[in-house]
């Protein structure tokens, strides 16, 4: 169960607008796992081995303050404060059965996680004549995090009196606690210029870097920390507009440079994160959106990427070496997760309106090549085929603005798609499938 309330207040200094917002949001979770993925129940021949039971909690805290100008001269500015307080707990309890001539196990994982983030950022443009604009932004972040938490693994010995009624006798065999906290601060940056060729047409170019703070994996053999993520991102871009506005046409190249990119993997049942060393993203995208009429609209897109890990060497207990052990394996060069070379949409909508309000079908097609699901990028088994999903709504909006609804249709085509999927230490595949056809309406009312 979620629970989310926010509030955001402006008021005009006269030479700029004082924006406040604050937001609270609280989550609960309880799930049962069925860790092996066995067909058939605990208790019979071939039934579950292995089940988990996760209990999650958080809670996050946000305030973000800003001053924008007001003057409509040459010359805009932005300025600005944000703050984050999260905690969240996690308490995972893996009961494993016992092998033959073995004894049952228990591992409970427990981790509590502090983290607060602080930032101050600004943004400036300047435009020297009516065809150009200058930008400029910052951003200065800290981020702190610290964590509680440990294993204690337990066995229920094949011993008189030991058996799989109450009450079980346990063993400790083995234990751990960890408290690890660490600090990332980061100067990040933006540079942009727009150049207006006339009044429907105009292109750009910017440069920013992003960060994205680093953390700590628990459940693993101690609580392994891994480092922020940081990019420089390029970007080269045209907006186009055409017959009288009616027809836009937009289109942009980039490239985004990576060190440390994070990415997940699964340890011993446990999803952690790893950095990958260097990687890279080269892209385009076109966008195009026309009024055929008043009352009809159609819109497209198509993307085009190509990505490579350009150093990453992955840790894996899947793969042994002469002896046995497990050998790290190296990915340098393989396509990343989930990014199709190409995608793309088609979409109409057409308005209808009479006395009950506006009345608008959409229709949106959606296609997208193949992808990878894990870095080792092996075939069949990370590998997703390229699929087509369509979507269809009605949406409706009374005379008075007042009152909205929708109903939906998602999937319509039925497909079934992997949107991720990890392998344990044992060779045990876990996937996540998109939503199949679903449907829904949505009624709503504006104060």
């Amino acid at each position: 169960m979620t629970q989310s309330f926010s509030i955001t207040l402006d008021y005009d200094l006269g030479f700029a607008t004082l924006t406040a917002i604050a937001a609270d949001q609280s989550t609960d979770m309880s799930l049962v796992q069925d860790s092996d993925q066995s067909p058939k129940p605990k208790g019979v021949p071939g039934g579950e081995t292995s089940s988990a039971v996760v209990t999650q909690r958080s809670d996050q805290e946000t305030f973000e303050m800003r001053l924008t100008s007001n003057d409509d001269g040459p010359v805009e500015w932005l300025l600005g404060l944000y703050y984050l307080d999260e905690n969240a707990f996690q308490n995972t309890l893996i009961n494993r059965d016992p092998k033959p001539f073995g004894a049952a196990k228990t591992i409970n994982v427990l981790h509590d996680v502090n983290a607060d983030s602080s930032a101050f950022f600004g943004q400036f443009s300047m435009q020297p004549n009516e065809t150009l604009k200058l930008t400029a932004g910052f951003r200065s972040t800290d981020d702190e995090k610290d964590a509680v938490g440990g294993t204690k693994v337990q066995i229920r010995p094949p011993a008189p009196g030991c058996n799989d009624s109450w009450p079980y006798c346990y063993v400790n065999v083995g234990s751990q606690s960890y408290s690890p906290e660490d600090s990332w601060s980061s100067n990040t940056y933006k540079f942009g210029i727009d150049k207006y060729i006339d009044d429907d047409r105009m292109v750009y170019a910017t440069m920013s870097t992003g960060f994205k703070a680093g953390g700590f994996n628990f459940g693993v053999s101690s609580a392994e920390s891994y480092d922020p993520e940081e990019v420089t991102a390029f970007e080269f871009g045209s907006k186009n507009r055409f017959n009288d506005g009616r027809m836009q046409l937009n289109a942009s190249v980039f490239y985004y440079d990576y060190t440390d990119l994070q990415v997940f993997q699964v340890v011993d049942q446990t999803i952690v994160v790893r950095n990958a060393a260097e990687a890279d993203i080269t892209g385009a995208e076109l966008e195009f959106v026309a009024a055929i009429s008043d009352n009809l609209r159609v819109d497209a897109s198509l993307g085009l990427l190509d990505t490579e890990y350009k150093k990453f060497i992955l840790p894996s207990n899947l793969f042994q070496d002469d002896a046995g052990e497990p050998t790290n394996i190296d990915v340098s060069g393989n396509q990343l997760i989930n990014a199709p070379k190409w995608s793309g949409h088609i979409g109409a909508e057409r308005d209808y309106i009479n006395n009950l309000g506006r009345f608008t079908l959409r229709g949106q097609l959606y296609i997208s090549d193949d992808i990878y699901l894990r870095a080792l990028n092996l075939k069949p088994y990370d590998h997703q085929d390229g699929y087509t999903t369509l979507d269809v709504k009605v949406m409706w909006e009374s005379t008075d603005s007042h009152w909205f609804g929708e109903a939906f249709i998602s999937n319509l085509t039925n497909e079934d798609v992997i949107t991720n999927q990890e392998v344990t230490d044992s060779g045990i595949y876990f996937a996540n499938l998109n939503r199949p056809r679903s449907w829904g309406v949505v009624l709503g009312y504006r104060f």
